[in-house]
């Protein structure tokens, strides 16, 4: 009986904290990001537009600020990636530093 019970317990133990969700995940409230230890919801800002997936050069423009998930302590680079409207349209592809994310715990 003390077997079940602790295997149990275990079971709710590891529902209780998620695996953390990758970084860029849209979120909203603290909870959408996993692990709030080691993650968090927070503001990304001045989006920079790529010229190619690689996103080793950008173009000028606005990009709006997103609210996404990041590590805490070293909040990372991450690029988003966006599908044409279209079957024709190109797909844009937006890179956020992560010296440009603040933690909101929204």
């Amino acid at each position: 009986m003390k077997f079940i019970a602790i295997a149990f317990l275990g079971v709710v133990a590891s529902e209780e904290v998620s695996a953390a969700a990758k970084v860029g995940t849209a979120c909203v409230p603290a909870g959408d990001c996993g692990d709030a230890d080691t993650m968090c919801c927070g503001t990304a800002t001045k989006g920079l537009i790529c010229t190619d997936e690689k996103c080793t050069a950008t173009t000028p423009g606005d990009i709006p600020n997103l609210m996404v998930c990041n590590t805490k302590t070293t909040p990372a680079d991450f690029t988003l990636t966006q599908a044409g409207a279209t079957g024709t349209d190109p797909t844009i592809y937006a890179k956020y530093l992560g010296a440009d994310w603040t933690c909101s715990g929204a």
